[in-house]
């Protein structure tokens, strides 16, 4: 049976891409919203090629290349190796031209070296010329022996020195009949370039991206990955029954993501990214965000859950610890009844501010490994941080409970403190609880 639904799986996702599926990612593309863009260009860079729609989506990917945005440049970038055209090789020069951004450029220049002509190659050529390490490089390396024409004329056209960009493509893309030319360069670059030549031996011309040899093998491959990866997620040793996440895939790209993005990302089906914004979530904490606080914490406990391993439980503690809400308690206990040290620090630095006897008492489990940690969650912790410092005084834990009564000791912490004092006056706590002690008398004294 359970082969019969991966056979069926695999029939679905090797179904052509439609045309409405199409059109759907087109309009996003005209968007205004980020979150928007940025699933529909990543969207649209790993599907197959609709023939009808390849001119429009490509000019889409140039528009978007044209909003200034660089957080969609390198999913546009993606996009250009399957969704090129001749047709929008003027655009792509054009945007070049009015352009310095490096980022930017590396993206137009590799959609214009996959659909690129003898006029376009010159143009790459000359644009490498005009400065060291120039993003055309990147698409010359892409068109391959085909540039090699352009870049001998533009060799042999030189006077003096050549460019040491110039000699290094010829390195990587030319073939022997370059090293005639290179032979004539008192050069360590084209000395370098001629021996790489000689390695690699003859390089084949770059295969035409529009054949249908190499359309057929790229949708080809986008399926067989796409069904590994879904038979993957529920036969891999270690997955959690019932997990919504596909494990083990690249995280998205968080950088500038707004908060409401990053708790959208804790709520996907990427595990990877879900991680990440959990990360990022724990630099982002500010009081008009506090309307998030519930969707984000509901969002770290199903990261939590789903977790195949301690390391990858330990980000997901660090953001409640952070992102204070109740219904993460639970998954703190668990991580505070955990076998594994590294889970057990993080969630008692994650307990802090939990006014819990509960809670308390759980990180209290801990004093003879972590008592520093345990001591400073306390001192957070309010009145049950107070109680169960008290508790551990009785049990001859000086410095830990002397660290939590310091911030929360009030009153009825004095006469316990005195005594412990006059019983143990070579405490290694002594120092600290003398400190505590003088800390409660200064609130005392301002209220």
């Amino acid at each position: 049976m359970q082969s019969l639904v991966y056979a069926l799986l695999a029939l679905i996702l090797l179904t052509p891409f439609s045309k409405a599926d199409v059109n759907k990612i087109l309009r996003d593309m005209k968007s205004t919203n980020t979150s928007t863009l940025l699933r529909a260009y990543r969207d649209i860079a790993s599907e197959p090629v609709v023939q009808s729609k390849r001119i429009i989506v490509a000019q889409a990917l140039c528009d978007g290349l044209k909003r200034g945005d660089r957080k969609f440049y390198s999913l546009i970038e993606k996009a250009f190796e399957q969704w090129n055209s001749p047709a929008v090789n003027k655009t792509l020069v054009g945007i070049i031209k009015s352009n310095k951004d490096r980022i930017l450029l590396n993206a137009a220049f590799k959609g214009l070296a996959y659909s690129a002509g003898p006029d376009e190659i010159e143009f790459m050529v000359q644009h490498m010329l005009k400065g060291k390490l120039s993003p055309a490089m990147k698409g010359l390396k892409i068109i391959g022996a085909r540039a090699e024409p352009a870049l001998l004329a533009s060799l042999q056209g030189i006077s003096g020195k050549p460019p040491t960009d110039l000699l290094r493509i010829l390195g990587d893309v030319g073939t022997k009949k370059s090293i005639p030319a290179l032979q004539k360069v008192d050069s360590i670059f084209a000395r370098k370039a001629i021996k790489d030549i000689n390695n690699r031996g003859e390089v084949a011309p770059a295969p035409d991206p529009d054949s249908p040899s190499e359309r057929g093998k790229r949708a080809m491959e986008i399926a067989r990955k796409r069904a590994e990866e879904a038979q993957k997620n529920q036969t891999k040793p270690g997955v959690p029954a019932n997990s919504p996440f596909i494990y083990d895939r690249p995280g998205g790209l968080l950088r500038d993501w707004t908060t409401p993005m990053l708790m959208n990302a804790l709520h996907g089906t990427n595990y990877s990214t879900a991680k990440a914004a959990a990360i990022k979530l724990q630099s982002r904490f500010h009081p008009y965000e506090k309307k998030y606080v519930d969707k984000i914490a509901s969002g770290l406990n199903r990261g939590y859950k789903y977790a195949r391993h301690d390391s990858d439980r330990k980000p997901f503690l660090e953001t409640m610890g952070k992102w204070k809400n109740k219904s993460c308690l639970p998954f703190i206990h668990d991580g505070l009844k955990s076998k594994g040290s590294i889970v057990n620090i993080v969630a008692i630095k994650a307990a802090a501010g939990f006014d819990s006897l509960e809670t308390m008492r759980l990180v209290c489990a801990h004093v003879e490994q972590f008592g520093i940690h345990v001591g400073n969650t306390l001192a957070e912790s309010g009145k049950a941080g107070e109680t169960l410092a008290l508790e551990l005084l009785k049990k001859g834990h000086g410095r830990t409970a002397g660290t939590a009564l310091s911030k929360v000791g009030t009153e009825r912490a004095i006469t316990p403190i005195t005594e412990f004092l006059a019983k143990n006056p070579n405490s290694s706590g002594k120092y600290t609880l003398q400190a505590a002690l003088r800390d409660i008398k200064k609130r005392l004294a301002k209220k």
